[in-house]
């Protein structure tokens, strides 16, 4: 084999090794990858986040207040009044010769009242549903307790003694709701940006509102109530005037946010 031969073979030998590897390589099938649309992990519905709802709350909150603010503008005479209104039984002839002021420093602080019921419901009864919806329907709960329950002592103190004292009892209501708005206000603040507080919020706000009950209570005894037969009625007033409309308000916003969202 002369050299010209070998050198032409070595040639042969690397050009069929090349196109092996060639071949070898591009023969091989590179598998593909699918993308697919991944699960969706929440509702493609946009809520509020809770911070913007407490937000617009807590404004409302504070306009009430600078309502309340501006129409008591710096009388004392206004509070204590509301004191004489839930604690005095005496009968006097100007009992319900209030001014304009007067009266409507006293609707807003019921309003200011229902209000802060409404957000202690919220931020207690829904703590997992931050929905300006629920706020809501727990005002709705609040306001029918605070309408409501006027007409019915109204009725009961005409029923069981006169007008006069009807009047008083109401009165009397309307003030223990004004003074317990005065005292649920920063405890509804709180309960909107502290939520988890929740251990806190609810016996304080029991607490008031016990106060605020007995008072009422104490002061509906002193009229109605004059002879020893008559703790089996006051024992029945009890529980169906003062426990069980508290129980339905509780019940019926919990039935709102749950039926109605």
């Amino acid at each position: 084999m002369t050299p010209a031969d070998t050198l032409l073979l070595k040639a042969t030998d690397t050009l069929t090794s090349d196109s092996l590897a060639a071949d070898s390589v591009g023969g091989d099938t590179i598998p593909s990858m699918v993308f697919l649309n991944p699960a969706p992990l929440h509702s493609s519905t946009t809520h509020q986040p809770q911070l913007a709802i407490n937000s617009w709350i807590s404004l409302t909150l504070l306009l009430l207040l600078a309502a309340a603010c501006i129409r008591f503008r710096g009388n004392p005479k206004f509070i204590t009044n509301l004191f004489r209104e839930l604690t005095d039984v005496r009968e006097r002839e100007n009992a319900f010769d209030d001014t304009v002021r007067e009266t409507s420093f006293m609707t807003l602080l019921n309003i200011i009242c229902a209000a802060s019921i409404a957000v202690i419901l919220y931020i207690t009864a829904t703590p997992e549903a931050p929905d300006i919806r629920a706020a809501l329907l727990c005002l709705c709960a609040s306001s029918a307790y605070c309408l409501f329950m006027p007409p019915i002592y109204w009725s009961i103190g005409d029923i069981f003694s006169d007008r006069l004292h009807a009047g008083m009892w109401v009165r009397g209501f309307l003030a223990s709701q004004a003074l317990l708005g005065i005292g649920l206000f920063p405890v509804a603040l709180v309960a909107l940006f502290y939520p988890e507080a929740g251990s806190i919020i609810l016996p304080l706000s029991f607490l008031l509102l016990l106060c605020a009950k007995i008072l009422f209570i104490s002061k509906g005894f002193r009229i109605f109530f004059t002879k020893y037969s008559s703790w089996v009625t006051f024992l029945y007033y009890l529980c169906s005037i003062e426990i069980v409309p508290l129980i339905l308000t509780y019940s019926l916003s919990r039935f709102l946010i749950l039926n109605c969202l």
